[in-house]
């Protein structure tokens, strides 16, 4: 790999983790005003838009047309997000399908479902 191209590497891995830095600042002050309600977007719905969530557990069992952006103590993607998942929490779950780019950090970050394109994760396990 040429130099050139492992600056481009490093810029986008370093952007990615600014974005979901970014997505913590951005989603504290909604956590802090519902941090005892969980969030969920039930299997049999759809969302045909980006879906921004953020409570004390997010869960995504339904199928989202769009960006996932979500923040908090648990968060669960189970269903189909056709884009990209930004998540930051204690603990992040992945076991549905993305069909983009998964970008988190958390204390335990599992990954077990199908991921179309990069996972960039940082955190404790």
């Amino acid at each position: 790999m040429s130099g050139r191209a492992l600056i481009g590497n490093l810029r986008y891995k370093v952007g990615a983790v600014i974005a979901v830095v970014g997505l913590c600042a951005v989603a504290a002050p909604a956590l802090a005003s519902n941090n005892n309600h969980p969030v969920a977007l039930p299997q049999n719905q759809t969302v045909n838009h980006d879906y921004f969530a953020a409570g004390s557990m997010v869960t995504v069992d339904g199928t989202v047309n769009g960006d996932v952006y979500a923040a908090g103590g648990q968060v669960i993607i189970n269903g189909t997000v056709n884009g990209d998942v930004l998540a930051a929490g204690g603990a992040i779950t992945v076991d549905g399908t993305v069909n983009g780019n998964v970008r988190t950090t958390g204390g335990s970050i599992v990954v077990d479902g199908h991921v179309a394109k990069n996972v960039s994760a940082a955190g404790g396990n």
